[in-house]
């Protein structure tokens, strides 16, 4: 169908959280041995603890019995309201503290949620009861760290080590406390270890691996190995992740690779950086190797966001809020936790993170992004408006922030036409977009925006040239491919090119309920009305919810003779909702048939 498509954020799937929960709780659980382990408080504590740890005071909201709480807070987690679920599940263990899985689920809740504290009291409890579950030990290991407690550490990645999955995460952080207990030896002997780990998965020249070895040459000051490993990244890693290239460039920075580092900043960060500041921020910092405790805050974080291995993958949140616990000012970790929080639309954590990055940090533009996708989200356009030209005013105002690439410029001036176009201002959007078309004239998605508020404003043949010139840009455009093809079949014009345009968009994405509704309609156009009703009867079961496809579905079953259930999906469309005039056309079928 025609409608302009909203860029929307990243969400998760309902319940996505939950199963991950589930499922990394239960694979970790099945696969660490049920035995006796180093007590965490003795490890970590000089003084004794008491005989039973305090349980927190819980707010009068979540005041219920346990057996209610247990099931407030699987409720919760599959509504992916981890915050809830972190504090019902709190309620739970000061009911039931000899329950292992109801311990483990309340450690992974409090865990995902960043209730470190929390997690540390299920942990212990845990402990106390003999119960293994190896990622039970990641917060007193963060605590560790921060203290400088290298023994600790050795001991808890021990811990970790009994999940298969965390044996390179345990072999790294061992050889940073050797390396901070003066040990080069058994530095070089776990990272030897670490090695035999990562080529046993097939993954030793992977970027991330490589990197970790390149934080050990800068840490045991050995320049010149540093220096080839970055160098070597930057020719050859397929560098599609904008962590990783800022790494890099940092790295080669620091060494005089200046360069280098420009140039990779300038040709691979995507235009949501911007790269004049990141430049002006590298040639502010210090020259001097990163602190060790920064460098395992990104190992940390690291390990999991590249990690092919599931279990790792799911615990990206929690362990971005443990590094940036370990170093507060890891803004690439506090912009990770906003956008798993965005995603979980819990807006007020997400507001708390990104307020840690400030307006001098390199990943201070990614925050202004993800805000305009948060007033996307909450359909709010006259403030993501407003906010992009508060940012362009910002830049243009600040020297060492503006723009150097016109994709920059570009990028703001898309987004400035989409909240326009959002709200119906159409003529107020073309501008924006031709502006955004003068910075880069070969981007096929403003091209197609531009068609949609010509289109709009009746601009019949600027319409058609400016859908025409993005699918020369880009022939696999299905949106513009479905959006001229049903709005010629709309028109009844032009009905043997909107087949054509609609069937390849159907081809590109045959799960598409909207595709197949406009291949249906053209159909219908041409009065062949036993194959629009085919269509249509797919587009309905790909897409059970549209107003639209259920009406078009009803005008064909009129056509065949099947008048019964052409009212019956009249109706049903006006139940599932119509815009203004189509619902006032398909009240009057339903009075008086087509």
């Amino acid at each position: 169908m025609k409608h302009a498509p909203h860029l929307s954020g990243m969400r998760l799937p309902e319940n996505t959280l939950g199963a991950l929960l589930l499922a990394s709780m239960l694979l970790v659980s099945a696969c660490a041995p049920e035995v006796p382990v180093t007590s965490i408080s003795d490890i970590k504590r000089s003084t004794p603890e008491p005989a039973e740890p305090a349980a927190p005071v819980l707010p009068s909201v979540f005041e219920t019995d346990g057996v209610s709480a247990f099931l407030a807070a699987r409720q919760a987690i599959y509504e992916n309201d981890i915050s809830a679920a972190s504090r019902f599940y709190q309620r739970t263990v000061t009911t039931d503290s000899d329950t292992p899985l109801l311990l483990k689920r309340s450690f992974m809740a409090h865990y995902q949620n960043g209730d470190l504290e929390d997690a540390s009291y299920v942990a212990r409890l845990m402990e106390r009861r003999n119960i293994d579950f190896a990622i039970a030990a990641e917060p007193a290991i963060a605590d560790a760290i921060i203290s400088d407690d290298w023994p600790a550490i050795i001991a808890l990645s021990e811990k970790i080590a009994s999940h298969q999955a965390n044996l390179a995460l345990a072999a790294l952080l061992r050889a940073y406390a050797y390396f901070g207990m003066g040990e080069p030896e058994l530095t070089l002997r776990e990272l030897q270890f670490f090695d035999q780990i990562v080529a046993d998965t097939g993954q030793k020249d992977s970027t991330v691996y490589q990197l970790q070895h390149a934080y050990f040459a800068e840490l045991q000051n050995r320049p010149n190995e540093a220096v080839a490993i970055y160098n070597y990244l930057a020719e050859t890693a397929r560098l599609d992740n904008s962590y990783l290239i800022l790494q890099i460039a940092s790295g080669l920075w620091r060494y005089g690779e200046t360069d280098t580092a420009i140039m990779l900043v300038t040709d691979k960060l995507p235009a949501s950086f911007n790269t004049a500041q990141i430049i002006r921020h590298l040639e502010n910092s210090s020259a001097n190797t990163p602190e060790i405790k920064q460098l395992m805050a990104a190992s940390f974080l690291e390990l999991s966001w590249f990690s092919e291995h599931a279990v790792n993958a799911g615990f990206l949140l929690p362990r971005a809020q443990l590094a940036q616990s370990i170093w507060p000012d890891f803004d690439a970790a506090s912009f990770v936790i906003a956008l798993n929080f965005h995603n979980l639309e819990q807006s007020e954590k997400v507001d708390n993170f990104l307020a840690l990055i400030s307006e001098d940090s390199p990943w201070y533009q990614r925050r202004v992004v993800l805000e305009l996708e948060i007033f996307q989200r909450g359909q709010d356009y006259a403030g993501g408006l407003a906010h992009i030209r508060a940012y362009q005013k910002f830049v243009a105002n600040h020297p060492q922030q503006q723009f150097d690439r016109d994709t920059e410029h570009a990028f703001f001036e898309r987004w400035a036409g989409n909240f326009l176009r959002y709200q119906k201002k159409y003529a107020t959007a073309i501008g924006a977009y031709k502006t955004a078309l003068d910075y880069v004239p070969d981007d096929w998605v403003t091209w197609r925006s531009l068609a949609i508020c010509y289109e709009r404003t009746s601009q019949t043949e600027k319409a058609e040239e400016a859908f025409q010139k993005g699918l020369s840009l880009n022939p696999n455009d299905a949106v513009a491919l479905n959006y001229l093809g049903y709005w010629w079949a709309d028109e009844g014009r032009r009905l043997d090119e909107a087949i054509e345009l609609i069937k390849k968009a159907v081809s590109l994405y045959p799960r598409s309920g909207a595709y197949a509704d406009s291949l249906g309609w053209v159909y219908y156009k041409q009065e062949e009305y036993d194959e629009a009703v085919g269509w249509l009867e797919t587009a309905i079961q790909l897409d059970p919810t549209d107003g639209i496809i259920a009406d078009h579905l009803g005008d064909a079953y009129w056509q065949t003779g099947r008048t019964d259930e052409a009212y019956f999906k009249w109706q049903l469309a006006l139940e599932l909702g119509l815009e203004a005039e189509a619902e006032a056309v398909t009240r009057h079928k339903l009075q008086n048939g087509l």
